[in-house]
């Protein structure tokens, strides 16, 4: 959803960017962006300012596309063509964008230099299996993730497990009001659990 809640942004597996008008009678097609015809898009997420929308692609990078200009402002790339992009998410601050990908690793990215400034849950510090989703809080102070058993809380900059919380399968994960608590979804059994400190 658009900052100006007039429109919706959404990405396609077919690798299209679609702009829809919001009206009373519904969505209807305002606009198409497409960049080539192999390019399959796995997840969107649309910048704060709503002037850039961010697409990751099954192919491990993530397209820029500016508004204004309705054009592809630039492509990120780093690493391993086969690693898929499984979700993607902007800081709230704009400065940086967070990817997780089917290998189960975590890149986050300054959005500004346009590269991965760490990449996380890989290796010897592999705290989860698989990672399906993450979020900034809204200060832009930590970075949450989650996936196959329980979700992972870093530091931004720092990029140090802050928190980890195990259990069941992390579908969706929410940040509340100052950042003190997080709110999971688990698709498995649609439950919904609230961590943080008490």
């Amino acid at each position: 959803l658009h900052p100006t809640k007039a429109h919706v942004i959404a990405c396609t597996s077919a690798g299209a960017v679609l702009v829809l008008g919001i009206t009373d009678d519904g969505l209807s097609l305002i606009s198409t962006f497409t960049q080539s015809s192999s390019t399959k898009y796995t997840s969107g997420v649309l910048h704060p300012d709503g002037l850039i929308y961010a697409s990751a692609t099954s192919t491990g990078s993530i397209d820029l596309w500016d508004f204004k200009n309705k054009s592809l402002a630039s492509t990120m790339e780093d690493g391993d063509e086969s690693d898929a992009i499984t979700a993607i998410e902007f800081s709230n601050n704009g400065y940086h964008l967070a990817s997780c990908h089917a290998s189960g690793a975590v890149k986050a990215w300054d959005l500004r230099k346009q590269k991965v400034m760490t990449t996380l849950n890989t290796g010897d510090d592999e705290e989860l299996s698989s990672v399906s989703c993450l979020a900034y809080d809204h200060g832009g102070k930590y970075l949450a993730y989650g996936g196959s058993s329980g979700v992972v809380v870093t530091t931004v900059k720092e990029w140090g497990v802050t928190a980890k919380y195990s259990g069941k399968k992390i579908t969706g994960i929410t940040w509340g009001p100052s950042s003190q608590w997080i709110a999971t979804s688990s698709g498995s059994n649609r439950s919904v659990t609230f961590y943080g400190s008490e």
